[in-house]
């Protein structure tokens, strides 16, 4: 407990000492004291403030922390973005963030989204996939694969499969994930598809409806 934390010791009259004591319930009550190394977390449910920036409340011998409004993010893309080969990874770049907290679009690599903050994430990924084969042709499908990297590295078993069927067919496909990242790890969202005839498709604003974006990523941290 810090000095400033610690009430008044009994000094001078009675008087003087509660008026201090008084004025001491009056500044600490909206406060949360701060975690120190003498602190132990053997009841469980006692709420300590973290000198990391957050509150931390004990459960089960440890002090966890209480997991505030940082740690979030919304990216899209309104670019097309279309295979080139086939069966081939391409990662997405994102436009920068509209919506974001201590996560940021890496300025000199744009494919990079950057954490701030170590923790649990769940991100939702969606895109609208489309098979440009022309409406002539034998009906045909196209499969599109998405996965995250992380630094540069495929995270194990991320990877969805989507398979689009039909010429000129379009389809909304959403993909849920859920990465343990470090401070200053970057992610990537990859993919790829089985035709040079895939693509994510990018739709402009058209009368009462918005715009839809070829790809988009929503994070939000669960756990520190």
């Amino acid at each position: 407990m810090s000095a400033i934390e610690r009430p008044p010791i009994p000094a001078g009259t009675w008087e003087s000492w509660g008026e201090n004591l008084s004025d001491y319930l009056v500044r600490i009550k909206p406060k949360l004291a701060f975690v120190s190394s003498n602190d132990a977390a053997v009841d469980n449910g006692v709420i300590l403030w973290n000198s990391s920036g957050y509150p931390v409340v004990s459960k089960s011998n440890s002090y966890r922390q209480i997991a505030l409004a940082d740690g979030y993010s919304y990216l899209s893309t309104n670019t097309d973005a279309t295979a080139s080969s086939a069966d081939t990874a391409y990662t997405i770049t994102y436009d920068a963030p509209t919506i974001a907290s201590q996560i940021s679009r890496d300025s000199s690599n744009t494919t990079r989204i950057t954490i701030a903050e170590a923790g649990t994430y769940y991100l939702m990924f969606s895109a609208q996939c489309k098979n440009s084969n022309s409406a002539g042709d034998f009906p045909t499908f196209i499969d599109f694969q998405f996965w995250l990297k992380k630094n540069g590295t495929n995270i194990a078993e991320s990877a969805k499969k989507f398979t689009v069927y039909g010429n000129a067919a379009t389809q909304a496909v959403s993909a849920p994930f859920v990465a343990t990242l470090a401070a200053n790890d970057y992610i990537e969202s990859c993919w790829m598809s089985s035709s040079t005839s895939g693509s994510l498709d990018a739709s402009a604003a058209a009368g009462d409806v918005p715009a839809i974006p070829a790809a988009s990523l929503t994070i939000h941290r669960l756990t520190q």
